[in-house]
């Protein structure tokens, strides 16, 4: 549960603040021009970016559900650093695209029910 939680509080974070930012760059004229291309950008490095940081807490909870003896200790000082990197290429593709996915219909539903998200 942490580890969701952790992630979606980056991933919404992330998201929001790269919005926030190109938003103020470009003024809102241009940002609506380049609405959809932006979203798609920062949906993809919300995604990449929370799996990247909540990685290694995901691995942790993998192991203890697969096995439930496993010792969170003993696989720290096992696996040291490879800790960080287990499964980090498979779920920053993965949940960067989930992310880019979710964000683009997200901004599509409030289009069509005429409700602005992002504010």
């Amino acid at each position: 549960m942490i580890t969701y939680c952790s992630f979606v509080a980056m991933q919404f974070s992330i998201y929001e603040k790269i919005l926030d930012y190109k938003k103020k760059q470009m003024g809102m004229e241009k940002f609506r021009e380049s609405e959809l291309k932006i979203n798609c950008f920062a949906g993809f490095v919300a995604g990449s970016v929370a799996a990247a940081i909540t990685n290694s807490f995901e691995s942790i909870t993998v192991a203890k559900q697969t096995d439930p003896k496993t010792n969170i200790f003993e696989m720290i000082k096992q696996d040291g650093t490879k800790l960080l990197t287990r499964g980090l290429g498979s779920r920053v593709v993965y949940n960067g695209g989930q992310s880019f996915v979710f964000f683009n219909l997200l901004m599509v539903m409030g289009k069509i029910f005429n409700v602005e998200l992002s504010d």
